[in-house]
Order: C-alpha cells, then sequence, then structure tokens
C-alpha cells in the first residue's frame, strides 16, 4: 500500500498534544484526547491494509497477525518491562507490585479492565500515580484487531462492508453517549463504547478503496473543498486539544470534534495534495510520528515514576517530570532504531526475530510474576512498635463501612480492635453508652472518623474518673448540625436515617444534660463554603450550648501531604532505608483553612463562657513546621489524616484536663441563649459495658 507522509504528521500533531497534557495539563487540557485521532487514524490504516491485500488477493490472516505482532509487541514488551523494573528500584514496594500486576493484565491486551477496576476515572486521585495508565488505549485497540479483520473479510465477500459498519458505529456511538452519562468509567475505557472512533476510520477507508481512484488514496479530488475539509479538520483538532474539559461529560457527543476533525484531516490529505499535506508532509513532523508509538508507550511511565520518585525524596515534582520525559523521549528515539526497526522486518531472518518477541514475552510475564509476590510489609524492618486502632469499636454506621476499613491496602500492617457486631443502629438508642458511673451521661463525645480516633481515650478517661460517658460518633458524618443535614452518603444509607440521628443527638442531649460534650471533626471538609463555615459553627453553639456546661472544639491534626491512599509507614520505612533518616512531611495545602478553624473556635470560646477550645494540632508539629508522624519507635499516624492508638494517647492528658476542670459539681452551667425551644422526651440508651483494655463485651 502507497505511504503517505501526511499520516505520519497527523501522528505527530497528537502525540505532541498528548505529552503536553501529561507534562503541564494545565496548558492543554484537551490534549488527551490526542489517542482519539490515533483511533480514528487506527481504523483508516488498519482497513485500508486489509481491503488492499483482499483486492490484491493476498491477505491471509495469519500473515496479518505476524505483523501486527511484529510491529506493536516488542516496544510495548520492552516497555512494560522497563516499568515494572523501575517501578521496583524507584518505588515504594507497594507500588511496584501493583505495577506489576497491572503490567502483566497489559502484555495479554487486557490493560482497560485492570484499570477501570483498580483506578476507576481517568481523572480520578489515583490515575495520576499509575504508570501504565496510558496502556488502556492500546488494550482498545488490540481487542479491535483481534475482533474486526475477521468481521470485515467476511463483510467484504458478501459486499454488506459498508452498511455493516455504518450501524456498528451508530450503535457503538449511541452506546458511547448513553455510558458517558450512567457508567462514565466504562464508557470511556471500553471497546464497545470507543469503537466507534476506529469504525470512523474503517468506513473513510472503505469508501476510498471502493473508488476508481484508489489507488491515489484520494477521496476528494477539488483542490478547493480538499483544503477546506482538510483546514477546518484540523481546527476541529487542535479545538479538541485546547477547549475540550475533563468534566465536559467525554466522550460521549463531544468526542465527536476531535475524531470527525481527524477523519476530515484524513480524507483531504491522505493523497498526498494540498498545502495541509504539505504542511503535515514536512520532515520533523514525518520523523515525529514514524516514533510516535514509541513515545506514547515511554512518555508516561518515565514521567509517573520520575515525579513519583521526586515527590518521595523531597525534590520538586515538576523537576521529577521533566526528567521523566526527557528520558522517555531518549528512550524512544533508541528502542525505535534498535529494537522496533529491526524486529518488524518481514525478509529472511523473521523466524529468529519472532523468536525475540517471544523471549520478551516470557520474560516480562517472568518478571511481573515474581514482582506481584514481593513483601510488602509496610515496616519489614521493624522500626515502629506494633500499630494499632480501636475507632470502629465507636462506629455507630452500617457494619459494611466499618470493614471496609479493615481491608484498604494503607491499613494491612494495622492491628484494628475487634467489636462485637451492633444490633440495629445504636445511635436510634441514644447512642453507645458506657455507664463507667451512675446515672445519665456526663461527658458525650459528638463527631465523625476524627472522634473515632480518640474515642478509646476519652473512654479510658472517663472509667478511671467513674463517669459515664456517650458516643454519638459515625464514620463520615459531619459534626456540624446544620452541613450533617446535606451530608448523609454511605454512613446513613436508608432514607430517613440522617434525619433521625440530627433527632437523637438534639433529644439525647437535652435529655443527659451533660457536664462536657466534645465535639471532634476533620473541619477542612467544610472548606469549600468557608463563608458558611462560622455561621455553622455559631448555630450549633447555640443548639447545645444551653444542654451542657463545657461545649469543647477539638482542634484538627495536621493532615500529611501523602494522599489519602498511600501508606505513610511504608514511604517513612523506605525513605529510612534509602538514607538512614525518616522524610521531612510537611502539611497539606488545606492547613491554613484549618488553622482559621481554631481561631474561630477560639473566637467562640471568647463569647460564649461555656465553650472551649481543645488545641491538640501543636502535638503533631515538629521543630521546622512539619508533620510530627512518629516518636521514638512509636507511629502516630494511621494514615494521612487519622491518628494511631499511640497517635491519640499522647494527647491523652490535655483530654484529662478538660474533663477534671468541666465534671467538678460546683462548676456553673453556662448561659447560651438558645436558637430553639427545649422540650424533648428522654430517649431509650442502651446502655453497653465494655473494657478498654480488650474492647470485648456483651449487652446489659
Amino acid at each position: 500500500m502507497k505511504y503517505s507522509p501526511p499520516l505520519d504528521g497527523m501522528r505527530a500533531i497528537a502525540i505532541l498534544a498528548v505529552l503536553v497534557f501529561h507534562t503541564w495539563p494545565g496548558a492543554m487540557r484537551g490534549g488527551f484526547t490526542g489517542v482519539d485521532v490515533f483511533f480514528v487514524l487506527s481504523g483508516y490504516l488498519i482497513t485500508s491494509v486489509i481491503l488492499h491485500d483482499v483486492q490484491a488477493g493476498r491477505f491471509r490472516m495469519r500473515e496479518f497477525y505476524l505483523r501486527r505482532i511484529q510491529r506493536l509487541m516488542p516496544n510495548a514488551l520492552l516497555a512494560v518491562l522497563a516499568t515494572m523494573l523501575l517501578s521496583w528500584l524507584l518505588l515504594l514496594p507497594s507500588a511496584a507490585t501493583q505495577v506489576a500486576e497491572h503490567g502483566l493484565w497489559t502484555v495479554f491486551q487486557a490493560s482497560n479492565f485492570w484499570i477501570r477496576s483498580h483506578v476507576g476515572g481517568y481523572w480520578g486521585e489515583q490515575a495520576g500515580s499509575v504508570p501504565l495508565l496510558h496502556t488502556w488505549s492500546l488494550a482498545v485497540e488490540e481487542q479491535f484487531y483481534l475482533l474486526f479483520p475477521w468481521v470485515l473479510v467476511m463483510l467484504v465477500r458478501r459486499r454488506r462492508a459498508a452498511p455493516a459498519l455504518a450501524v456498528a458505529l451508530l450503535a457503538s456511538l449511541a452506546l458511547g453517549v448513553y455510558s458517558t452519562a450512567v457508567h462514565p468509567v466504562a464508557a470511556f475505557y471500553l471497546l464497545p463504547m470507543r469503537g466507534w472512533e476506529l469504525l470512523l476510520g474503517a468506513v473513510l477507508a472503505l469508501e476510498v478503496m471502493s473508488l476508481d481512484n484508489a489507488r491515489s488514496g484520494e477521496l476528494i479530488t477539488q483542490p478547493v473543498w480538499r483544503e477546506c475539509l482538510g483546514w477546518a479538520g484540523l481546527g476541529g483538532m487542535l479545538a479538541g486539544f485546547v477547549f475540550i474539559r475533563d468534566d465536559a461529560g467525554f466522550p460521549g457527543m463531544v468526542a465527536l470534534l476531535p475524531a470527525l476533525g481527524a477523519l476530515a484531516v484524513i480524507a483531504a490529505t491522505a493523497g498526498g495534495r494540498g498545502s495541509l499535506a504539505r504542511l503535515l508532509g514536512t520532515s520533523f513532523l514525518v520523523e515525529t510520528g514514524r516514533r510516535s508509538y514509541a513515545l506514547y508507550l515511554w512518555h508516561w511511565p518515565l514521567i509517573v515514576i520520575g515525579r513519583e520518585f521526586a515527590d518521595l525524596v523531597g525534590w520538586p515534582v515538576v523537576l521529577g517530570a521533566m526528567g521523566g520525559l526527557a528520558a522517555s523521549i531518549a528512550m524512544a528515539v533508541l528502542v525505535y532504531r534498535l529494537v522496533e526497526l529491526p524486529l518488524r522486518q518481514r525478509g529472511p531472518g523473521r523466524p529468529r526475530r519472532l523468536g525475540v518477541i517471544a523471549a520478551l514475552v516470557v520474560a516480562t510475564v517472568v518478571a511481573g510474576a515474581v514482582l506481584v509476590r514481593m513483601d510488602v510489609h509496610a515496616d519489614a524492618r521493624a522500626l515502629f512498635e506494633p500499630m494499632t486502632f480501636s475507632g470502629q469499636v465507636y462506629n455507630l454506621s452500617a457494619d459494611a463501612a466499618r470493614r471496609q476499613t479493615g481491608v484498604a491496602s494503607r491499613f494491612s500492617d494495622v492491628e484494628f480492635a475487634s467489636a462485637p457486631p451492633l444490633r440495629g443502629w445504636p445511635w436510634r438508642d441514644g447512642g453507645l453508652v458506657h455507664a463507667w458511673g451512675p446515672g445519665a451521661p456526663r461527658v458525650v463525645v459528638f463527631g465523625s472518623s476524627h472522634a473515632l480516633m480518640y474515642a478509646a481515650t476519652i473512654d479510658s478517661l472517663c472509667r478511671e474518673r467513674a463517669l459515664p460517658v456517650a458516643f454519638l460518633t459515625v464514620d463520615g458524618a459531619a459534626a456540624l448540625t446544620s452541613t450533617l443535614r446535606r451530608d448523609g452518603g454511605a454512613c446513613f444509607p436508608a432514607h430517613g436515617m440522617l434525619q433521625d440521628f440530627v433527632e437523637t443527638r438534639r433529644v439525647s442531649m437535652r435529655a443527659w444534660q451533660p457536664d462536657v460534650v466534645l465535639v471532634i471533626d476533620r473541619w477542612d471538609r467544610y472548606q469549600p463554603e468557608p463563608r458558611h463555615f462560622a455561621a455553622a459553627l455559631e448555630e450549633f453553639t447555640q443548639e447545645f450550648g444551653p444542654s451542657t456546661r463545657a461545649l469543647v472544639y477539638v482542634s484538627q491534626v495536621p493532615v500529611v501531604r501523602v494522599g489519602e491512599r498511600s501508606n505513610l509507614r511504608e514511604i517513612a520505612a523506605w525513605y529510612h532505608r534509602l538514607t538512614g533518616n525518616f522524610p521531612e512531611l510537611s502539611a497539606d495545602s488545606r492547613q491554613g483553612f484549618r488553622d482559621s478553624t481554631v481561631a474561630l473556635f477560639a473566637e467562640q470560646a471568647r463569647v460564649h463562657p461555656g465553650v472551649q477550645l481543645l488545641a491538640l494540632d501543636d502535638l503533631f508539629r515538629d521543630a521546622s513546621g512539619g508533620v510530627k508522624y512518629v516518636e521514638g519507635r512509636e507511629f502516630l499516624y494511621l494514615d494521612d489524616d487519622h491518628l494511631t492508638q499511640a497517635g491519640a494517647w499522647s494527647a491523652r492528658s490535655r483530654f484529662a484536663a478538660v474533663l477534671d476542670a468541666s465534671t467538678g459539681p460546683s462548676r456553673p452551667r453556662p448561659s447560651v441563649t438558645p436558637l430553639r425551644s427545649a422540650g424533648a422526651t428522654r430517649p431509650v440508651v442502651r446502655v453497653t459495658r465494655r473494657d478498654p483494655s480488650t474492647f470485648a463485651g456483651e449487652d446489659e
């Protein structure tokens, strides 16, 4: 088949857009649509090759697949193998294991299925740290190549190719538009929803090959129309690169812009005539396009690994990304010349070349299988004391929410206290009450998972002082009432539960009239609405202040800038093995808002005599202003924002001081004017006695 240089120029434009997007996302937000250009171009070229050989009477399915293997597999296998080995050398063990597992799926052309199950959306938080994320598109193409030749040859022989492909195209497009609305992750990654882009190129190839001027490769012979169509198509491609956003319902109908633009450019330039064809045929674009496959394979893994390694060792992340990009360009040029070109030859020595490819398959699979079984203990060298967490004992949400905590990979080395199963929803009966002393609860704890992490420490202090304590603590539930009314989610899965919980808190407080209420939450969750936070805080004070002697707001600990999914112990142990020291870790970008909440709590304490601020954040800051996450052999953080039992225990003396000052018999009750009238019945309370040292007991 006649070679068309402008099509390599198209490849160059598409790969450059992808490179810019992956290195500087803000510079070209829609650069990822270069993949859509590749899809249309691949559909056109693969169909043209098959039809050309069918018309010449020399098409053989075996030969077709051998050529695909020689063309695509050597570079891809080498890239996957190098990515797995570099991840093992430079990244955390858990990350290297995940890369190896993903690599095995990639070898067998199923990367898109693995990504959909393990990573989720292309723009999700986790996606940016997956070195083989880009192989989803290769899997889509290979799955297309596996099925399409058989169907095309059958349809061509029965002279039904054009209508059948058109129907399949429209069905795939309709499915893609529908799935974008209801199943967006599947719509992005799976062949049935993206196949229409490949079929778009296939239909064009079928039309070109059916014309009498097929030898010239031209569909449009009129120069004026060819020029208009070509430049309009290029404009559509570029508009997709610049204007499409990740939140624009992609792919859906939006993907038509780059796809139809690519189709127009192919139709106008494949014959090699016209000003646009001359532009795309310039030597720089053609040579870049010839190496576009190698550039696509190597750029993303090395950018991600460079970025992740730089972040681990404290270097600028941009420096790591730029270093990865430079290395990927060098590797692409080198591997194209030394591996891709030699192994794709079809002349004498072909069995030997196929043997080399088979050896690469075996080496990649063996390396992946070994790395998948690698020891990934976060603290394999026993640098820290065993880490424990008892918060789930006090979690009054559904059992499923508690089970999920123990299986997350970042908690793989944490010992979770086992709690007896709760019957029903205990908060409907007034919460979880530990009657360490007579009478109604004198201490009440409100809050989310940040209250759960202190719950065992508070419970232990109340037991020592014979103070009955009640926990109205639900993982994921916001503490402030006005926000809680809008924040249901998984913690309150059934209709009406959220309103029941709000009412239970109100009724219980007015019935118990406790000495002290501790309000503990992840306060930076309110950052999207900072101007409403002060009003919500005042409303909460007005509602619950009259029912207690002391309403205590507890400040939030710093959040470590490592991401919610990261295993903090693994990072510390990895860095210690590399340097002999623990890394200096800083707080994330929301620390300014957390500091402002402390000022608001202090203002509440100044205005309302019964309100107190319990500041704990300073306990977890080191001398340089970073986050103090380890003390001796004790690891203080469970993940990026929760404390281990040892971390919570370090705040014991401050909680004790608040309890001792607030539970004395002569302490006067504060005067806070309520916003609502107080008239409520006393709730029925389930009293559960548990020994906090064992966290095992039974209802009485």
